[in-house]
């Protein structure tokens, strides 16, 4: 009876003991998605992430894109502004929040952003994060949110009207878009539109970590010294701590205090792992990777977690005079490595359809063609976060070109600034 007693205590001290509750939630809105030509009346389904031309096709309102002489004859699709739109509900809970932002990981390219009829955001970048904050535009039950897509090809004819002269290359670089839309030599010509990456909303009260990333500072005396940074947007002042972990022993690394005042936290703490696997590349040793995990729990009990693959490497490139000249290479660990790769272009005209197993497929066979090197060609986009990881995992480096391919480009502020962002 004592015993059944003293069960019953400890289990009532659990159950009471507040559990912890996630800083930052996240609510999917690529639901219930519609379309049309602005210049028609009639709506069609849409998916999102997608384009434009992919909706086409799916409601069978265009042929396939890639058949006969099919391209040409679906030039006007990029001519034409397109509108998109979905409903979702919000409950009082969501509207309770002291933060709410609407974020769209990728839009393609020049768009308006209604919430509820209001006017919200005016997007001019393909390649980057657009972020709104919503808090006060919401309403309780039924939200609507439309984005109109306005054709890049008129928006780029007024941007070099405006510069007064022609620049070497194409109008095209005017645009912040993936420039092999408007034809290469290897590709067809597909101006397409639409909302490509994820959309959400993204709620919190307190405390928002952005991005923890961790970098190999050095390795020496058989430790690897590494370093955390990030940044947590706070609302008020609180003590919180961060641990690192790995999650294939379950062994804490690391366990630092933070005091996290009302503004951006920077966050940079140093911690080791001694005697580490180092990450090689193909055919030099093998990629290890530690999935870490990064946890930030505040006195008060929220917590947010994330999982970052590291592979421990130190990486130079390192130039020098030999008897030739100048000698380029890559120093790996302190080894210097003769690198053998590819230059790696879109796997296909709309990203969207890009899936999964591509990826495999493709960083496989560049694994079993001996290749440690692929190079990120500037004329097609920045790739999803698996493009990455599947390198990382198969000891493969990425050359990343910045957005710029076989054009000169503006230098005026503002196109500066919007490269920038």
């Amino acid at each position: 009876m004592r015993l059944i007693f003293v069960l019953v205590f400890l289990s009532l001290i659990i159950s009471c003991k507040p559990e912890k509750s996630s800083l930052v939630e996240q609510y999917d809105l690529s639901s219930n998605w519609i379309f049309r030509d602005k210049s028609e009346a009639e709506w069609y389904p849409a998916n999102i992430p997608g384009t434009v031309h992919t909706d086409l096709q799916d409601n069978r309102i265009i042929p396939d894109p890639f058949y006969g002489c099919h391209e040409q004859n679906l030039q006007w699709i990029g001519e034409r502004s397109w509108i998109y739109k979905t409903q979702f509900y919000v409950d009082s809970a969501m509207l309770s929040k002291k933060n709410i932002r609407l974020v769209f990981e990728g839009l393609d390219t020049y768009a308006d952003v209604l919430l509820n009829g209001e006017k919200i955001l005016q997007a001019n970048n393909m390649h980057r994060r657009w972020e709104v904050n919503c808090t006060s535009k919401l309403v309780f039950g039924n939200n609507t949110l439309e984005v109109e897509f306005a054709p890049a090809l008129e928006q780029i004819k007024r941007d070099s009207f405006a510069l007064g002269y022609p620049l070497p290359g194409g109008q095209w670089a005017f645009a912040r878009k993936a420039a092999y839309h408007f034809g290469w030599d290897w590709g067809p010509r597909f101006v397409t539109a639409g909302i490509y990456k994820l959309v959400y909303l993204e709620t919190w009260d307190s405390h928002r970590p952005k991005d923890f990333y961790i970098n190999t500072k050095a390795i020496e005396n058989s430790s690897a010294i590494l370093e955390l940074n990030g940044q947590i947007e706070s609302n008020e002042t609180e003590n919180a701590i961060i641990k690192i972990s790995d999650i294939n022993t379950g062994k804490q690394i690391h366990q630092e205090q933070v005091s996290l005042l009302s503004g951006i936290n920077n966050i940079n703490t140093n911690f080791s792992i001694k005697n580490p696997k180092l990450w090689w590349t193909n055919g030099l040793g093998e990629p290890h990777i530690y999935d870490l995990q990064v946890e930030l729990i505040t006195e008060s009990g929220n917590s947010h977690t994330q999982t970052i693959p590291l592979g421990i490497r130190t990486i130079r490139t390192i130039f020098k005079d030999d008897e030739h000249g100048k000698a380029l290479y890559i120093e790996l660990n302190g080894t210097p490595v003769y690198m053998k790769g590819a230059n790696y272009i879109p796997q296909h005209s709309f990203v969207t359809e890009v899936t999964e197993a591509d990826y495999q497929r493709v960083i496989q066979t560049a694994k079993e063609s001996n290749m440690n090197m692929l190079r990120v060609w500037g004329g097609g986009v920045y790739e999803n976060d698996i493009f990455y990881e599947l390198c990382n995992r198969n000891g493969i480096l990425v050359w990343q070109d910045f957005m710029f391919a076989c054009s000169m480009y503006p230098t005026d502020s503002l196109f500066a600034e919007n490269v920038k962002q």
